[in-house]
């Protein structure tokens, strides 16, 4: 990750409720029974002084911009390190463990799941499982609400409620947990009569409510739901509710070394930098809730010593006076002025292969009034027009600059952002609209 770190703090929705709070006792003592004090120290085996080598890290899609705002300070407190990330659904990074012999060095787990799985296969070297950040949940609904739903008592109003499936995803085992202690999953999931629709992805569970085909669902208060403000009150998803915290375990966000890890010397490093005030900063200020002191407490043996003092030496803090380039306001498309350049900012990989091919063919479908580009977010060049020029935190299409335009929908005009997936916030229909309307093609 070769690049000057241009830092950007992304402001938050509903910032006044993110704040940290203790652990309870019981919580405590959980985690510390995962995080095993057998751990080399250092010298023998343990961490260097200096971290070098390349360092890959298997990293939840929803965590794209604080790890890569904390792998590009490790890197320029550590020249020679470089740090390599593959961003994708957790549960889809931990497949490729289990099913292609994938060896990252650092596994990230957005609670306690993704990573158990690869625990109950003998992967994950324990002694390095560290927290890095907590996560909240919440209850969200259509902006119009059409159930009323406004708590987690008022989900039995629903018809139809997304959750993330809880056999892989954390989400739905906290989410299971909390409707479990409210008394309320047996109620919602009689036999032959169940209203809750289990997703395979977390992203599915929120495109379901951005579609209408689902009346609530319960997700973590972090990406797509902890974004700039601006977009996200441009969206067709709101939260409704915070869940009690007395319900669910605390969710924590975990990283830990592969136990066949190729470099599990800097990884060890890199997870001492995270738990640094510096680091816990860094992810912080980027859309992860960050422990601070407390990731210094949950910090295994393994991963303790000096040197964690050293690498966080030269780490770089956000620029706070960064401000956002994509424009904010609602389009039409009759004032876009050809050509027309789509830019389509996704992860290169499978699960966004689709909207690779409809950006591409865009030109094909609008002969010389349309330029169509696709940037793959998760690389160097990308991620900087991405998220440093374009400051832009989910997945999305810009046209022009723009995301938001008027569309008309069954002769009723509403609003439409061009954020995350297709068939959530927008379908293919609404960007061939806009262009058909801008370019005069008839549909």
């Amino acid at each position: 990750m070769k690049r000057a770190l241009v830092g950007c703090i992304i402001a938050f929705i509903l910032a006044s409720l993110i704040v940290g709070c203790p652990p309870k006792t019981s919580e405590k003592t959980a985690l510390d029974a995962q995080l095993p004090k057998n751990a080399t120290p250092p010298g023998e085996g343990g961490m260097t002084a200096a971290a070098t080598g390349t360092v890959s890290v298997d990293i939840p899609c929803g965590l794209t911009v604080p790890l890569r705002e904390a792998m590009a300070a490790f890197e320029k407190a550590n020249p020679g390190v470089k740090m390599e990330g593959t961003y994708d659904n957790a549960i889809t990074n931990a497949r490729e463990i289990l099913k292609k012999g994938k060896r990252p060095d650092l596994f990230i787990s957005p609670g306690k799941r993704e990573m158990g799985i690869l625990e109950e296969q003998g992967l994950i070297d324990g002694t390095t499982k560290a927290a890095i950040g907590f996560f909240e949940l919440v209850v969200v609904a259509p902006k119009d609400n059409p159930r009323n739903v406004h708590s987690l008592q008022d989900l039995p109003k629903a018809d139809v409620i997304s959750l993330p499936n809880p056999e892989y995803n954390s989400i739905g085992v906290y989410g299971k947990e909390a409707l479990q202690k409210a008394g309320l999953w047996d109620k919602l999931t009689p036999k032959g009569d169940e209203k809750i629709i289990r997703t395979e992805f977390p992203i599915t569970a929120y495109e379901m409510i951005a579609s209408g085909k689902a009346e609530a669902a319960l997700m973590f208060r972090n990406c797509p739901m902890q974004t700039y403000p601006e977009k996200l009150k441009k969206g067709s998803v709101v939260i409704v509710a915070d869940v009690d915290k007395k319900l669910y375990e605390e969710p924590l966000c975990y990283i830990a070394v592969m136990k066949d890890a190729p470099n599990p010397s800097a990884a060890k490093q890199f997870i001492a930098f995270l738990a640094t005030p510096e680091g816990q900063k860094l992810l912080g200020d980027n859309g992860l809730d960050a422990l601070n002191e407390r990731a210094q407490e949950l910090l295994p043996e393994g991963i303790k010593g000096p040197d964690a003092a050293a690498i966080a030496a030269g780490a770089v803090a956000p620029d706070p006076k960064a401000e956002g380039v994509a424009e904010a306001g609602v389009g039409k498309a009759e004032d876009l002025k050809t050509p027309i350049k789509v830019e389509a900012y996704y992860p290169d990989n499978a699960g966004h292969a689709h909207l690779k091919t409809l950006v591409q063919e865009l030109p094909k479908r609008y002969p010389g009034k349309v330029q169509g580009e696709f940037i793959d977010f998760t690389s160097d060049e990308g991620y900087v027009r991405w998220h440093d020029e374009r400051k832009m935190s989910c997945g999305g299409f810009l046209l022009n600059g723009q995301q938001t335009f008027l569309v008309d929908r069954r002769g009723k005009m509403v609003e439409v952002t061009f954020m995350m997936g297709e068939g959530g916030e927008w379908t293919r229909e609404d960007l061939y609209w806009v262009l058909d309307k801008a370019t005069g093609k008839k549909p």
